[in-house]
């Protein structure tokens, strides 16, 4: 499953497939890096959506889950990644 998130969120950030299947990748990996129990299918999801960036309600949405998560290694993991962003 950890590779799998990673391909889909690299096929569909490189815009590929319609509007409306990116739009459904989108969802779904924010639902994975939002609510799943495993912290590393959490993380997976989180670190693909970054392919995502340029779009502002995917930043907002990252930050959110962010701001929720609970698992300390998991926030530390979250914290690297949006830290590489907002110092890009």
């Amino acid at each position: 499953m950890y590779y799998i998130i990673g391909y889909v969120g690299e096929y569909f950030a490189k815009e590929l497939g319609t509007e409306q299947e990116q739009a459904e990748a989108k969802a779904r990996l924010l639902a994975l890096a939002g609510t799943h129990q495993a912290n590393y299918i959490r993380l997976t999801a989180f670190q693909s959506l970054f392919g995502f960036v340029e779009d502002e309600e995917v930043m907002r949405a990252l930050k959110k889950i962010f701001e929720a998560e609970e698992d300390p290694l998991a926030r530390q993991y979250m914290a690297f990644f949006l830290g590489m962003f907002e110092d890009a």
